[in-house]
């Protein structure tokens, strides 16, 4: 099974795709009608999230990987007890064949290889959509518990608007894999905000290290 190949595709659809729904979901209060070409009301107050960062250094997503981890362990397992048994039932075939008085063993064994390798095939397929919905699962969960932290913490804050900026160097396969540089520049709602690192854009504020764990 390639761990790596079903954690590709299914995370390059998670981080290409949840900018958009990202703002879309409106994490804060509408702006009050009053700001609106009222010279004396509070400036907007847009926040940027490094959102994968976040998730990846919540308490959640490090329970959650050690789970993942653990699961996949234990699938690696089971098939290697199953190519076991199925290397040996071959050595057996192997050992039929060579005597002249076993054709009936010979057709017995090779019923129950062609079996076992139909179930070691179907097993794999099961495991496959197995993790890949465990997966899904576990990124919603720990996703769902960022948002939440990151719309009570902008309330609290007074931002009228959150944005999405990650910046993420981490090639490591784990369960935040990002896609390509191309898809992930693309997909980034937020390319540049000049001022945000010297805290000298009064306007826009980079929330992210006040919401890691």
């Amino acid at each position: 099974m390639n761990r790596a190949g079903i954690l590709a595709v299914v995370l390059a659809a998670l981080v290409a795709g949840f900018a958009g729904s990202f703002v879309q979901q409106s994490l804060l209060a509408p702006v009050p009608a009053d700001a609106q070409g009222n010279p004396g009301a509070k400036p907007l107050k847009i926040a940027l999230l490094d959102l994968e960062r976040v998730a990846r250094s919540s308490r959640k997503f490090k329970k959650l990987k050690d789970e993942w981890e653990a699961r996949q362990n234990t699938l690696k397992e089971e098939n290697r007890k199953m190519t076991e048994e199925f290397e040996e039932k071959k050595a057996a075939l192997r050992r039929a064949q060579a005597r002249s008085d076993a054709s009936e063993e010979v057709a017995t064994l090779r019923v129950e290889l062609a079996a076992m390798e139909e179930n070691i095939k179907t097993t794999r397929e099961v495991q496959k959509r197995y993790l890949s919905e465990l997966l899904e699962n576990y990124q919603k969960e720990v996703l769902e518990d960022v948002l939440g932290r990151a719309q009570e913490y902008c309330i609290r804050q007074g931002y009228h608007l959150v944005l999405q900026n990650y910046d993420n160097p981490k090639k490591d396969d784990d369960m935040f894999t990002g896609s390509s540089f191309a898809e992930r520049v693309m997909s980034k709602p937020v390319l540049f905000a000049p001022g945000t690192v010297d805290r000298s854009n009064p306007y826009v504020v980079d929330i992210t290290d006040a919401l890691l764990d």
